[in-house]
């Protein structure tokens, strides 16, 4: 399924319009922003890669990290 423009940018901003952030708790960013370019295309993972902030890059110590990571059930929970 292919996205156009406008339908990619609108739920992301709608989302920073709110002061939601979203955080990508896994540890495999790169691979994940690939998963998303093969299932939605191009340019929705370069919106989704614009306002997607990977845990790994957070600068807190990595017990912090693996806690969050816990926390979150790997990113499989929601706050």
């Amino acid at each position: 399924m292919r996205w156009r423009h406008d339908q990619s940018h609108q739920p992301v901003g709608q989302l920073r319009l709110r002061e939601a952030v979203l955080v990508y708790v896994g540890q495999d960013v790169d691979n994940f922003a690939q998963q998303i370019a093969e299932n939605f295309g191009d340019e929705v993972a370069r919106t989704v890669s614009t306002s997607l902030f990977a845990l790994d890059n957070a600068p807190v110590p990595p017990e912090a990290r693996e806690a969050i990571r816990k926390a979150t059930n790997h990113g499989m929970n929601r706050w």
